[in-house]
């Protein structure tokens, strides 16, 4: 549910990098995402890998992600593709566990393929607080409470798009204020995203209702 979040990756980064001149992997964002859809019960999770590279994304044949500590290998061979100014990244936002846990923490290798048979390969990490993974949703602040985190704001609207993704202002401080700033918007969820990208946590799905009328100063006939 609500898995369109593309716009939320194009600033989530987490270095790694390698020579230009035998490696086109500048760098890689790989963020752990926890998804409470309910105020009880443990997250649905997934894993979004992105690899920014020296060539054009839409020279992008394939990328496999491998983990280093079991067999385990994903393949993103329709990968998702962005372009940011001059920055070319291509991954994948919902790659998940063969048993529906949440990925480990540790390093895992990224391969990256091109469309004319040029590969190359990196490593990145994973890494998050490991009570995420079967806490409730009420729980998660008391879990992040020595973590460093800004409170967040996504908006979708009825397809399931997100239509916003950013810190929790005034514009967007309840249910009433983002109806008025997002009239298109459905469901809205507060996020708390870790200061260093490497996870973040969707809280349940609140339905907007219709924009309060403003009556102060009608007559009341």
């Amino acid at each position: 549910m609500f898995i369109t979040i593309i716009a939320l990756f194009i600033c989530l980064f987490s270095f790694s990098s390698c020579s230009p001149v035998v490696c086109d992997i500048i760098d890689v964002s790989a963020t752990m995402i926890f998804d409470y859809e309910s105020e009880e019960g443990a997250p649905k999770s997934r894993l979004a890998v992105f690899v920014q590279t020296e060539n054009e994304a839409a020279r992008t044949q394939d990328i496999i992600v491998r983990s280093k500590t079991s067999e385990y290998k994903w393949i993103i061979d329709n990968p998702i593709l962005l372009n940011n100014t001059s920055d070319e990244w291509a991954g994948y936002t919902n790659l998940q566990s063969r048993n529906g846990e949440a990925f480990e923490s540790g390093t895992y290798r990224v391969e990256y393929r091109t469309l004319s048979g040029e590969s190359a390969e990196t490593q990145f990490s994973v890494w998050y607080p490991k009570e995420l993974k079967e806490c409730d949703a009420k729980d998660v602040l008391s879990v992040l409470e020595s973590e460093k985190y800004v409170e967040k704001v996504a908006v979708y609207n009825a397809n399931g798009d997100m239509i916003f993704y950013g810190k929790q202002d005034d514009s967007v401080k309840d249910e009433n204020a983002v109806k008025i700033r997002f009239p298109d918007g459905e469901i809205m969820r507060l996020c708390y995203a870790d200061n260093r990208r490497r996870y973040v946590c969707f809280m349940p799905p609140v339905e907007l209702g219709a924009k309060r009328r403003e009556t102060q100063g009608l007559i009341d006939e």
